[in-house]
């Protein structure tokens, strides 16, 4: 291989990797302010200056029209709850496992174990995304729904001709509370717009009885840092207005509730958000992803991060396949080790060139799902990665953008007693609240008097104060790798056996009486 060869793929790897580093880590907490989070926002705005010209030559119109009609269709598309992603994720990544599974796949000379486990793996990845798609996200029941939510879970009556009667009238009037539900949340709850839309005429399941999600909507605590309490359950609703003392700190952990939402008319429980995509509060939110056009929340958490995992592995292994397909040819052909002997006796040196040209004439299919396997597999592994950095402090998205606010909101302030007073307050609402006992904010010691605001030394010493928030409210939620991942994984186990082992008494006590 020459040198130039050589630096010219180092060069496309090199740039198809800074690429995917730019799309994937862009917009993290890590890169947003700095330099890759600037280029990440020229990235994403090529697209619509391109498309605008193209929109602008199409309409005849000019380039601020065609611009503005771009980005209303964008956001139609990427903003604006609907099925067009996961119909182009079907078109797109359905037709390449085909040519995976049917075409390129029977040309391989392995195990029947392996194509089993090449089908296996595409099989579960696809079930996976079907469940992440089609799953209760861990919707908090509105105050509008509550009612059918009790006449759902409510014990059946016993079975005798003399409460047939009796069941069908009261199923009756049931069936008329829900369609009056129905009626008096679409047209006197004004606010709930396009949400309000895509549920009528669909009967809502609920996932837990009114008791199961009362104690699910209590299973975090409003800590006043990051989620905002309700003022007429505590005297505050942050921790700079609590006393020192451990009694008014404690009162978080017993009378506290969140703010009211002014959609669902429900307190909000800690961690949840209102999507505004998908109109309805969610427990322990993630983000809303368009490639489910579901949020990524308590319960569809675990199906998208095994999703992710299942799907990248089932790139690289089909990647791996691809590779064993190409080897195999050239092989046959007596072209594999980089050089090959012509008719006449000599040998000629391939380059890397020559190869890739060999593949795409005579390979076609192979070399095609091997780049597109191999890069898809490594975007997948990497964001798999950094899902699962989150799994493991029982963090999500949406906690980490509160994190960053709160510890900004401190960062702001003007001096430095007030910051180290701030970050004091924080520390002893942790202390209280926080499920890993906070280590490095007790180590914090006041400023010295003599720092000039702007220095070296003040923008060190926030610095420092900024590292231990990190660390502190990192752990507001952490109870360990291990139960984290069970709290992810398993998020109603409990709350499903309770309510299995609470109707089968019931039923029993209703057999007897």
């Amino acid at each position: 291989m020459s040198g130039e060869t050589f630096a010219c793929l180092a060069l496309v790897i090199t740039a198809v990797a800074a690429f995917m580093y730019i799309v994937i880590m862009g917009p993290s907490r890590y890169h947003r302010d700095g330099v890759v989070g600037r280029m990440y926002f020229c990235l994403m705005d090529c697209p619509t200056a391109c498309c605008g010209c193209f929109c602008g030559i199409c309409f005849g119109c000019s380039y601020r029209r065609g611009r503005q009609k771009w980005t209303r269709c964008s956001d139609h598309t990427f903003r604006e709850r609907n099925c067009f992603m996961v119909i182009f994720y079907i078109l797109l990544v359905w037709s390449v496992e085909f040519l995976y599974l049917f075409i390129a796949l029977p040309e391989l000379q392995v195990s029947i174990w392996s194509k089993l486990i090449s089908y296996g793996l595409v099989m579960v990845s696809e079930g996976f995304y079907a469940l992440a798609v089609f799953s209760d996200p861990g919707i908090v029941t509105s105050r509008e729904e509550k009612e059918a939510q009790q006449f759902a879970f409510a014990a059946p009556p016993a079975k005798n001709k003399k409460h047939k009667k009796k069941r069908g009238e009261e199923n009756a009037a049931a069936s008329g509370c829900g369609h009056v539900t129905k009626h008096t949340n679409a047209h006197s709850d004004t606010t709930m717009g396009n949400g309000e839309k895509w549920r009528k005429g669909k009967m809502r399941q609920f996932l837990l009885s009114p008791e199961a999600e009362a104690r699910q909507n209590r299973k975090y605590i409003v800590d006043g840092i990051l989620y905002a309490m309700d003022g007429s359950s505590v005297g505050g609703n942050t921790a700079r207005n609590l006393s020192s003392s451990s009694s008014a700190l404690s009162s978080i952990t017993t009378t506290a509730t969140g703010l009211e939402c002014s959609t669902c008319h429900v307190p909000r429980p800690s961690r949840s958000k209102h999507c505004r995509l998908c109109d309805y509060c969610v427990r322990r939110y993630d983000h809303h992803c368009p490639w489910i056009n579901n949020d990524v929340a308590e319960g569809t958490h675990r199906w998208f991060l095994l999703f992710i995992i299942c799907h990248a592995i089932s790139c690289l292994w089909a990647a791996w396949d691809m590779y064993a397909l190409m080897k195999a040819f050239l092989v046959q052909n007596r072209a594999w080790g980089w050089s090959i002997t012509l008719t006449n006796g000599l040998p000629y040196f391939l380059t890397p060139i020559d190869y890739l040209i060999i593949l795409v004439t005579y390979q076609t299919v192979a070399a095609c799902l091997f780049f597109f396997s191999s890069m898809i597999g490594l975007v997948l592994l990497i964001f798999g990665g950094y899902q699962m950095s989150f799994v493991f402090d029982n963090l999500t998205m949406n906690d980490m953008g509160k994190i960053d606010d709160a510890i900004t909101f401190v960062l702001s302030l003007p001096s430095l007693d007030e910051v180290y007073r701030e970050a004091m307050n924080v520390w002893q609402c942790l202390e209280v609240v926080a499920a890993r006992p906070p280590r490095k904010l007790r180590q914090l010691k006041p400023p010295p008097p003599d720092f000039v605001p702007g220095s070296r030394g003040d923008k060190s010493y926030r610095k420092k104060v900024q590292k231990m928030l990190y660390s502190d409210l990192k752990g507001l939620f952490d109870r360990g790798v291990w139960n984290n991942l069970v709290e992810v994984f398993f998020p109603y186990s409990h709350e499903r056996k309770r309510d299995r082992v609470g109707r089968t008494e019931g039923e029993r006590r209703m057999k007897y009486e």
